[in-house]
């Protein structure tokens, strides 16, 4: 996946960056975002498909935020995860660009 270094999620627009010090941090879990300065950080040097399925979680956290929606974060964690793979593994695209 080309994960995109600008993101637009409910009208507005994220920067995404890596940062390989976040792969050692064990309380992150590869990825953080910032709906306070519209901000998601993603750890370098993850696989692909971890890197895929986090930024996808991240997505979900800035949703939350935006629209204070109550979930707890393994409840998140969980339907980021299964989302992730019925995407992943039915070649799932929702863009009408062929």
């Amino acid at each position: 996946m080309k994960i995109p270094e600008k993101l637009k999620i409910l009208g507005h627009e994220y920067r995404v960056s890596f940062d390989s010090k976040l792969f050692m941090n064990e309380n992150v879990g590869g990825g953080k975002a910032c709906g306070n300065d519209l901000s998601i950080v993603l750890a370098g040097g993850m696989p692909e498909s971890r890197e895929a399925e986090v930024f996808l979680h991240e997505i979900i956290e800035l949703v939350k935020y935006t629209l204070k929606v109550e979930i707890s974060h393994a409840d998140l964690s969980a339907l980021s995860e299964g989302l992730f793979v019925a995407f992943r593994d039915n070649d799932l695209s929702f863009s009408n660009k062929d």
